[in-house]
């Protein structure tokens, strides 16, 4: 995981820097040593549109089709739907991050030229033109295409293939698709293929190649089209073995399909996206006008619709719809008169988002509608009815939570629901939250139906046919997601055979690990940091252990982060004691110290979480205590009567925590032992090779715990000798004494 934040980091700054490329590679080197990398597949679209950018075509400039990755034969619905997807991908990170809004920038340029028919005619002329002796005989023609990856926040786009096909030995037909990784191949049988890992690398080919003379000598003949592969290598200095790529695995579904201009029908009810772009105004179908475009041999339409205005039955919804917030459960009515004329897409993003069959027609005006059972819904996370009502400006900002609908609506007992969280690596991929195994439900009684804020359009499938999770999994519709919608992250995977599935466990393959480092601590990017955070840090202690809490305020100018130190606020008398000697506490209440200053990030060692509360004395306490999953570092024979000496040169044990600690229940801990000739690789101890040994800590001795230690399960590992139960902990955190 380090590893793969240090490459993030450096391909940020290489693209700030403008070298895009060797950031894109610095980013696919990190996506593949972590997956789940925070914004890693959206940097990738960043450096293959700038990239893309960086090739010109002689005479017409930017080649905007391979902006929008896409190619010239496509219709306009295509061009919207590229559009739209990659301002969705891209839009939440504007401004956070270098060439963003280039990025974001270009694929507006590019939309303006390709979505105006005129604009666009000009463009292709000039295009054509561009080609060389090519000339007219240039088109995206005969593009072999695996099943399309679309540019979204989980995937790069899967790789296209560039066709150069040999009719006459004098014609030249080639293509270029807009993917970042591309292969090179001849039409004709028997012919090589390569795969290139730079998008304006394979531009400069195929320029350079089509420049040349079509001839029965050309190297495009058939005997010489390999050539091109001898280019890539010999020209790039591309090494033979980096010329290899594997296509995604996880097909996307999409939902642009249920939105296509054949599936509008008179009578529906659809879901239009209201000013906050969520999915929260219904529309039913009058009329549909519908228009051939010759040019593109396309058919659209434009919509003549009745709104639905909501019809409140009681004072409190009445008081909700006065205040003017979004109502999306209850009952609704029809406009009798006005109806209005509605495209489809409007600036390239569709104006309605699904079709609602669960809707009742009560009567030819009236109509009724609830959360149906196997639905996805957002409700409003923090939802204050009564605050809103008052002064509705307080609900900008609300945050959001995912559920599924258990049970269908009932006026008694209204709806139960399962919260779901996010699979890690994707941001549309959730599944439904497990606590101690079992699913996290609960019950949303009818009064308080306003709490859910909007149906999302879900695609429901089996995850272990995906080499996902077990069981049931959710694809969202991402244009309904909220941005602020606040779920956990759990593995893609299951847990080892054997373990509890846990979702504080970080999962993914990483090389086996050398022996404990004493190199400098992780670098990392500033963009791992934000206010309010707590954070461990590395202690000035002799053996530099992440003891100290500190709570992040923000990252300067100058790339330090602004601190103030958590101190301990100890309540038992063995522990005031131990804070008197200014001994080291690392479980308990914390409140915030009055020093705050900068540190360098390489002082920090890993997030950490914990429960906030209010103290009698109004003080504001930050509780840490060992949670289930974790790994942490205790002192070995300790007692509450140590001092400093006692410190010196004392050793350690590690455990990994069974049950989560709380002020007033004890927790249970496994004691963990080095495999042999692994030093940062730790399984469980057994008695006899059969049992387990386990016991319990009590509040008394909390401070025992020296620290947390950061740690991950490793798939496959027992294919290199290590026991498949085995978890790999952090070298930085392991004190140079050796444990047990």
């Amino acid at each position: 995981m380090e590893a793969a934040i240090r490459e993030k980091s450096i391909a940020i700054g290489l693209m700030k820097s403008n070298d895009y490329m060797k950031a894109r590679n610095k980013l696919l080197d990190a996506r593949n040593t972590w997956s789940g990398l925070e914004n890693i597949n959206e940097l990738i679209t960043v450096c293959d549109i700038m990239c893309t950018a960086q090739f010109q075509l002689p005479g017409s400039g930017i080649d905007w089709y391979w902006i929008l990755q896409t190619t010239r034969t496509v219709d306009e619905s295509v061009i919207d739907y590229k559009y739209t997807n990659l301002i969705r991908v891209l839009g939440p990170i504007k401004g956070k991050f270098p060439g963003v809004d280039s990025a974001l920038e270009l694929i507006k340029q590019a939309y303006d030229v390709l979505s105006d028919r005129q604009k666009r005619q000009e463009f292709d002329l000039k295009r054509t033109a561009s080609w060389g002796p090519c000339g007219g005989n240039v088109e995206p023609l005969n593009i072999a295409y695996p099943k399309e990856m679309e540019a979204t926040s989980q995937s790069s786009s899967g790789s296209k293939r560039i066709v150069s096909q040999c009719s006459d030995k004098s014609n030249i037909i080639c293509s270029a698709g807009a993917q970042p990784l591309k292969t090179v191949r001849s039409a004709s049988e028997g012919d090589g293929e390569v795969v290139a890992e730079n998008q304006a690398l394979v531009n400069r080919v195929v320029a350079n190649t089509c420049s040349q003379e079509a001839s029965p000598d050309s190297a495009f003949t058939k005997a010489g089209f390999n050539n091109v592969a001898k280019c890539l290598v010999s020209s790039f200095g591309i090494p033979s073995s980096s010329m290899v790529h594997k296509e995604p695995t996880l097909e996307f579904y999409d939902f642009a399909n249920n939105r296509k201009a054949e599936v509008f029908a008179i009578g529906q009810i659809w879901a239009a996206y209201d000013q906050e772009k969520m999915p929260r105004n219904y529309a039913r179908i009058n009329s549909i006008e519908k228009m051939h475009n010759k040019e593109t041999n396309s058919t659209d339409v434009t919509l003549y619709v009745r709104w639905l205005k909501p019809a409140p039955l009681n004072i409190d919804e009445k008081k909700w719809h006065e205040a003017g917030l979004p109502i999306c459960c209850g009952y609704f009515m029809q406009e009798k008169f006005n109806i209005d004329k509605c495209n489809r897409m409007v600036g390239g993003s569709p104006v309605f988002s699904h079709f609602i069959s669960s809707f009742k027609d009560l009567t030819n005006d009236l109509f009724e509608l609830y959360p149906q059972e196997g639905e996805v819904w957002a409700v409003y996370k923090d939802w204050k009815p009564f605050n809103w009502c008052n002064d509705p400006k307080t609900r900008k900002g609300c945050q959001f939570q995912l559920v599924e609908i258990l049970t269908g609506y009932s006026k008694q007992p209204g709806v139960k629901v399962a919260s779901l969280v996010k699979v890690a690596g994707f941001t549309s991929i959730f599944r439904r939250q497990e606590i101690q195994g079992s699913d996290f439900s609960y019950q949303i009684t009818a009064p308080k139906s306003f709490i859910f804020s909007h149906n999302i359009p879900a695609y429901r499938f089996a995850g272990e046919k995906r080499g996902l999770f077990p069981g049931m999994v959710f694809e969202l519709d991402p244009l309904s997601i909220p941005e602020d919608v606040v779920v956990e992250t759990v593995a893609a995977k299951p847990p080892l055979e054997g373990r509890s599935s846990d979702a504080s466990r970080t999962k993914h393959p990483i090389p086996i690990s050398p022996p404990i480092s004493s190199g400098p601590k992780p670098k990392w990017p500033e963009e791992a940091f934000s206010s309010g955070q707590i954070w461990a840090i590395y202690d000035d202690g002799p053996d530099a252990m992440p003891r100290r809490y500190v709570i992040v305020h923000g990252v300067n100018s100058g790339g330090e982060v602004s601190v103030t130190y958590l101190k301990p606020h100890p309540k038992l008398e063995d522990e005031m004691k131990w804070v008197e000697q200014n001994l080291p506490v690392a479980c308990g209440s914390f409140r915030t110290g009055g020093v705050t200053l900068n540190l360098q990030v390489s002082r920090f060692s890993h997030l950490m979480k914990c429960d906030d509360s209010s103290s009698n004395s109004n003080k504001y306490l930050h509780k840490i205590y060992p949670r289930e999953g974790e790994i942490w570092a205790m002192y070995k024979n300790w007692n509450s009567k140590w001092n400093h000496s006692n410190l010196i040169n004392c050793q350690y044990r590690y455990v990994e925590i069974l049950s989560s600690c709380s002020e007033d229940v004890e927790m249970r801990v496994a004691s963990l032992v080095e495999v042999n000739g692994r030093k940062t690789f730790f399984h469980r101890q057994l008695y006899d090779d059969r049992f387990e040994l386990t016991r319990t800590v009590s509040m008394k001795e909390l401070l025992s715990f020296s620290h947390q230690v950061p740690a991950f399960t490793v798939p496959g590992i027992e294919n290199h000798g290590i026991p498949a139960d085995s978890w790999h902990l952090e070298p930085d955190a392991l004190p140079a004494i050796p444990a047990n």
